[in-house]
């Protein structure tokens, strides 16, 4: 992997976790928030840790 696809991989990933970090401050349903976070949270894990 060069280095510009490293830094935009990086880049997303820092945008997605802080993204989330942001939206869960104070969710209006902190149980629906999990629950509509569970897949995209798993499916991000899955993709970095499955990358080449």
């Amino acid at each position: 992997m060069n280095t510009q696809r490293k830094l935009v991989v990086t880049a997303l990933l820092i945008w997605y976790v802080v993204f989330s970090a942001v939206m869960a401050i104070a969710p209006a349903s902190r149980q629906f928030w999990v629950a509509a976070n569970i897949l995209p949270v798993l499916f991000v894990i899955v993709l970095t840790m499955t990358r080449r």
